[in-house]
């Protein structure tokens, strides 16, 4: 009987845990997942060493695929997914640095300070 009531107190943490850490997000707006390897800060993601934020989640740089083109005046501010710079050429990077991963480079939004 004991261990029965340990296992459901062990299932109801889990459920709870869950429930916080997807609530995560500014009042009124969904968190972010970003996966296993990074952690939301002010709606964006802040990836792990050796990985990238395409967007969605952090991922290796490899898994990037959007091509980095002159943005656009009416883009939204504040953009900050990484990007492959284009192989020919100069790399569009306003909005953050350069970093080159394996034998691609990639724009790397520069964020904020955890």
């Amino acid at each position: 009987m004991k261990k029965h009531t340990i296992t459901i107190a062990i299932a109801l943490m889990a459920v709870l845990f869950a429930f916080a850490c997807a609530e995560e997000g500014d009042e009124g707006s969904e968190a972010v997942d970003c996966g296993d390897h990074g952690s939301e800060h002010d709606g964006h993601c802040h990836c792990d060493d050796g990985y990238l934020f395409d967007g969605d989640t952090c991922v290796t740089p490899e898994e990037i695929t959007e091509i980095c083109a002159e943005e656009e005046e009416e883009e939204e501010e504040g953009q900050h997914a990484a990007c492959v710079c284009p192989e020919d050429g100069d790399c569009p990077c306003d909005h953050g640095e350069i970093e080159t991963y394996g034998d691609h480079d990639y724009c790397v939004p520069e964020l904020h300070e955890e």
